[in-house]
C-alpha cells in the first residue's frame, strides 16, 4: 500500500510539474481546461489548496496532501520530488487506505458535479434554442397576418369580391401556414416552460 500512496503521490507530481520523466504527460496537459476545483479534507482537515480536475482525472497539491498523510515531502532540483514517511505516523495500511477512500470518495464526487453541470449546461442551451425559435415563429405569424390582411384590403380596393379571395389558393395557403405556425408556437412554448420547470 505504500507503493500505492508513492505511485499516486509521485504520478500527481510529475503530471503537474513539468519533471523531464513527466513530458509527455505534461504535454498532454498543456492547453487543456480545468474541468472543475474542489476543496479536499484528509480525516476531517480541509487543505487550504483546492484539487483541480483535468481530462477526468484529479490533480492534488502535493506538499500539503503529502505531509497530511504522514509524508514528508522534499524538493530535489535533480532528482525531483521525494516523499519520505515519518515515523511518528499512523501505519502504511491505515494511510494508503485512507487515501485511497478520499480519492475514491473525491472522484466521485466530482464525477457527479461535472455531471451535473454539463446537464445544466445542456437545458440552459437547449431553452436559449427554444427561446429564438419561439421569436422567429411569432415573427413569421405576425408577418403572414400582415400580407393575408393587405391582400385581402387590394383585393377590395380592386373591387374583388372577397368570397372569391377567402377560396383562392393563396389564401387557403397563408391560413393553413399561420394555423401550423400557431401549433408549432404553442408546443415550443409548452417545452420551455418544461425546461424552465428543470433548472
Amino acid at each position: 500500500m505504500k507503493k500505492f500512496i508513492i505511485g499516486l503521490l509521485c504520478g500527481i507530481i510529475f503530471a503537474t510539474c513539468g519533471s523531464v520523466f513527466a513530458e509527455s504527460a505534461v504535454k498532454k496537459l498543456i492547453g487543456e481546461k480545468v474541468k472543475g476545483q474542489y476543496e479536499v479534507s484528509v480525516n476531517g482537515k480541509k487543505l487550504s489548496t483546492p484539487a483541480i480536475v483535468v481530462n477526468g482525472t484529479s490533480f492534488l497539491p502535493v506538499r500539503e496532501f503529502g505531509n497530511s498523510v504522514g509524508y514528508k515531502v522534499n524538493f530535489d532540483p535533480k532528482g525531483g520530488i521525494k516523499l519520505e514517511q515519518q515515523s511518528d505516523t499512523q501505519s502504511e495500511y491505515e494511510m494508503s487506505e485512507k487515501a485511497r477512500i478520499e480519492q475514491e470518495r473525491f472522484n466521485r464526487e466530482a464525477e457527479e458535479a461535472q455531471k451535473a453541470a454539463d446537464t445544466k449546461a445542456v437545458t440552459e442551451g437547449r431553452i436559449r434554442i427554444v427561446k429564438e425559435q419561439i421569436q422567429e415563429t411569432e415573427n413569421v405569424i405576425a408577418s403572414e397576418k400582415r400580407k393575408l390582411i393587405n391582400d385581402k384590403e387590394i383585393y377590395i380596393e380592386l373591387g374583388g369580391d372577397l368570397t372569391i379571395y377567402e377560396t383562392s389558393m393563396m389564401y387557403l395557403t397563408l391560413t393553413k401556414s399561420i394555423e401550423e405556425n400557431e401549433k408549432k408556437l404553442e408546443e415550443l412554448k409548452k417545452e420551455l416552460v418544461s425546461l424552465e420547470a428543470q433548472q
